[in-house]
């Protein structure tokens, strides 16, 4: 097993996320001998120390931190021992633990105060897919360890954010706003539709899957409607092709699995999967309706819209082959 892997799976098996099969190799690396075992012990009274904070507006990727520090602490160890000759006494630990948590909390702390004074906030996914809801009602799934920063006029004159990774973006239409997106060497700006950006490398790639979206590079400007996909070269033009909507857009909830979940990322999930749009009377607070279920991928439609209709009392009634129209909706406490 490589080294830098049993972070993420200690942090899956104490939440409970954990498949039989790694498991099996979490035990066989923590019993090969006292040092990895001793790291076990010393990474889940981390856990216990840190789990309750919540730092906020802001995803922290704890896995990461946990790492980082241990790796300083190894590094300040081995630097002791050079310059010393004296008797090394391993902390306990529990004290280990507790030096490291108070190390990780003065750091999120730095790290929120930063935040609040540029006036910005920051969404950072860990090891799965985000799911984030702007003010303007836009709907953004953040990729695996991809960073979205949200402008600090944000809503007022303008909606502008900054994307360093891959996200899939369903915008809320505003004809007097337009969405503008800062991608690495391109920017993107749309007045309402739904696309992936993958700005991971020196060549962004922008693909579409309804409405307009406009692509700035720095030799050239294009337009690009549903199914087309544009990518920049090192050189600033931008070369279009095809894309296969059905294949490049399921990355964001690929199982449809929910745990918690607030109603808004479950009617998003489903609009992205069965490409439909849900419509609603506003004033209900969905993210005070949890829903949790097993993957619904292979679920028919008529049955995914079944269970939400017993879960939560609800009316539905299909308005078009795309439209689906729900009223009555009883948020269960």
């Amino acid at each position: 097993m490589k080294d830098f892997d049993y972070i993420s799976m200690i942090h899956k098996e104490l939440v409970g996320e954990l498949p039989d099969t790694d498991a099996v190799f979490l035990d066989q690396w923590k019993n090969d001998n006292e040092d990895n075992l001793a790291t076990y012990h010393d990474t889940v009274e981390i856990w216990k120390l840190t789990s309750n904070y919540t730092p906020p507006k802001l995803e922290i990727n704890v896995s990461r931190a946990i790492e980082d520090q241990l790796s300083r602490i190894r590094q300040e160890s081995a630097k002791q021992e050079e310059v010393s000759t004296a008797k090394v006494v391993r902390l306990k630990p529990i004290q280990w633990a507790m030096r490291i948590a108070a190390a990780m909390v003065f750091v999120l702390a730095a790290t929120f105060v930063f935040q609040s004074i540029n006036g910005s906030e920051s969404y950072t996914a860990g090891n799965s897919v985000q799911f984030v809801q702007l003010s303007d009602g836009s709907n953004i799934w953040l990729d695996r360890n991809s960073t979205l920063t949200i402008d600090k006029a944000f809503g007022e004159n303008q909606r502008q954010v900054a994307l360093e990774g891959k996200a899939f973006f369903d915008i809320a239409r505003d004809e007097s706003k337009p969405f503008i997106i800062d991608a690495n060497q391109v920017d993107v700006q749309v007045l309402g539709t739904s696309f992936t950006i993958d700005a991971n490398d020196d060549t962004p790639l922008v693909a579409v899957k309804s409405g307009k979206v406009e692509v700035k590079a720095d030799a050239e400007t294009k337009i690009i409607t549903k199914g087309q996909q544009l990518e920049a070269t090192n050189k600033g033009s931008l070369n279009e092709s095809v894309v296969d909507i059905n294949e490049a857009f399921d990355w964001t909830n690929e199982d449809l699995s929910f745990k918690d979940a607030p109603l808004s990322k479950v009617f998003a999930d489903l609009e992205n999967h069965f490409n439909l749009k849900f419509t609603y009377k506003g004033g209900l607070d969905l993210a005070k309706c949890p829903f949790t279920s097993k993957s619904l991928a292979n679920t028919p439609l008529q049955d995914v819209l079944d269970i939400l209709e017993l879960t939560y009392d609800m009316k539905i009634v299909k308005k078009s082959e795309n439209e689906i129209k729900l009223s009555r909706i009883r948020c269960r406490k």
